[in-house]
Parts: C-alpha cells; sequence; structure tokens
C-alpha cells in the first residue's frame, strides 16, 4: 500500500498536499544497450517500470489515457517518488515544438550548462521548473 501524507506528517510539501506516494525509490532513465546479438533494455530498469505500472493501476491511474496537455509535480525521496498531474485546460501545444518533448529540452539546456563549465555537473540540479510558452 503507499504512503499517503497527511497534515501531520512533517515531511510533507504543502504546496503539493495531493500527491500520490508510490514505495519505489527513485532510479534515472536508461538507455538501450546495444550488442552484437541485438538491442536491449536494461533489465532492472525494465523491473522498475513494471513497479510503477503496477503500482499505478493499483491506484486507478493507468490507462487514463490523457491526451491534452498537463502540469507533472514529482518529488523524489530516498525510499519513496510522489507525483501528481494536472490538467492544463487552456494550453494549446505549440507549433515550434513539433516532436520536441520537455525532458528533452531541459536535458539540453542542461548539458550546455555542463559544458560551458557553468555548472560543474547536472547532478547538482535538485529542483528544476520548466514551462512551454507559445
Amino acid at each position: 500500500m503507499a504512503y499517503k501524507p497527511t497534515d501531520v506528517d512533517p515531511f510533507v510539501d504543502t504546496r503539493w498536499p495531493d500527491l500520490l506516494w508510490l514505495p519505489m525509490r527513485p532510479t534515472t532513465k536508461k538507455r538501450p544497450v546495444v550488442t552484437r546479438n541485438g538491442t536491449y533494455m536494461p533489465p532492472d530498469y525494465v523491473a522498475w517500470k513494471e513497479e510503477l505500472a503496477t503500482y499505478l493501476v493499483e491506484h486507478g491511474v493507468a490507462g487514463a489515457g490523457i491526451d491534452h496537455p498537463v502540469k507533472l509535480f514529482v518529488q523524489f525521496e530516498s525510499n519513496r517518488i510522489g507525483m501528481q498531474l494536472v490538467p492544463l485546460h487552456n494550453a494549446v501545444r505549440p507549433k515550434y515544438l513539433g516532436t520536441m518533448d520537455i525532458d528533452n529540452m531541459v536535458g539540453a539546456v542542461m548539458d550546455g550548462l555542463q559544458d560551458a563549465d557553468v555548472i560543474d555537473n547536472d547532478r547538482l540540479v535538485y529542483e528544476l521548473e520548466s514551462k512551454v510558452w507559445i
């Protein structure tokens, strides 16, 4: 059963009281492994995504089929992940985005900051906020 924060919990960020808490350790996105015999995703990453999907099914979130812009808030802690999706009903996807995803756009900026020695390592980014504007 997922941990559900309460008003008396000192670890709850009160700006986000409706987070869905999942009792699983955070991980990073993995890249496919390419070998002579083919390409595959690392098994531990596949298992992590399956565990996430199982929790989302248990909480009635999986299969929502959201097809409009949303705001995603994710909070990482050592042994749990909190997340919240907020619909952005009046948002319109800008044409200049094409097929670009916000996570890859942010990654490019963070890589550039690191390459220009603005920051030593993008691991130093502990809080991130990004928006797509028309």
